[in-house]
């Protein structure tokens, strides 16, 4: 569904990512892990073209996107959770949540603004309050929604449970679960590495800006010499 090869990017002239090669199927949970500069939120970035890349090739179902612009790449059905939780603080949940509504004929699964009232139930009490005046995780609720309504075949989430109360860390990992569930590809960036563990199909470990390990839950478990060069502080 997703494919990235030799992607190169950075900031100001300085190198982020040194060539990462990445591969993600439908309803594949991947997680990317490793230690705050690894570049992880940088290559989800560079996927978007949020950050140009200076090298590489990605395609998405087959198909190359590494010269369309942001918002022609989310049309194409690669959808992203910004870290920032970026809603529109000036307008409702429900208008939040109209706002991310792209209706997709091919896409792998759809999405409707009703289903997440059941999901989230402190946004359906909500629904008719400005965005800014939500907690910070009824923010990440409302921010995960709107993305899913633009029905992606592959979601970009970056640190969905940055900061919230266990209750709704439950709630938002149930429902990258049903994401999964429902054929969509998902790469998650968590700090939280048992929420990783526990979710993901595959982990990948980020370090330098390269992927430097790829394997299941139970691999990256057995390998000590890895969490401890590029996991533990």
């Amino acid at each position: 569904m997703l494919s990235v090869h030799g992607l190169r990017a950075g900031y100001n002239g300085t190198s982020v990512l040194n060539g990462v090669d990445f591969d993600l199927s439908g309803g594949e949970i991947v997680s990317l892990v490793g230690r705050n500069g690894s570049g992880r939120s940088t290559m989800m970035q560079a996927l978007l073209r949020i950050v140009k890349p200076t090298a590489g090739e990605v395609t998405l179902n087959g198909c190359s996107v590494a010269n369309l612009e942001t918002y022609q790449i989310v049309r194409a059905g690669l959808s992203y959770v910004p870290e920032e939780r970026l809603v529109f603080h000036n307008l409702t949940v429900r208008e939040n949540m109209t706002l991310g509504i792209q209706r997709r004929p091919n896409a792998v699964a759809t999405w409707h603004p009703d289903e997440f009232w059941s999901i989230f139930p402190n946004l359906a009490t909500r629904r008719d309050v400005a965005a800014g005046a939500l907690s910070g995780g009824e923010q990440q609720m409302l921010t995960m929604c709107r993305s899913l309504l633009g029905n992606p075949d592959a979601i970009l989430i970056d640190e969905p449970t940055e900061g919230l109360a266990p209750k709704i860390v439950e709630a938002v990992v149930g429902l990258i679960l049903e994401m999964k569930r429902r054929g969509i590809g998902v790469v998650l960036v968590e700090q939280k590495l048992t929420v990783a563990l526990e979710i993901s199909d595959r982990v990948t470990v980020m370090g330098h800006g390269t992927i430097v390990f790829e394997g299941s839950p139970q691999e990256l478990c057995a390998r000590d010499d890895v969490r401890r060069k590029w996991l533990e502080v």
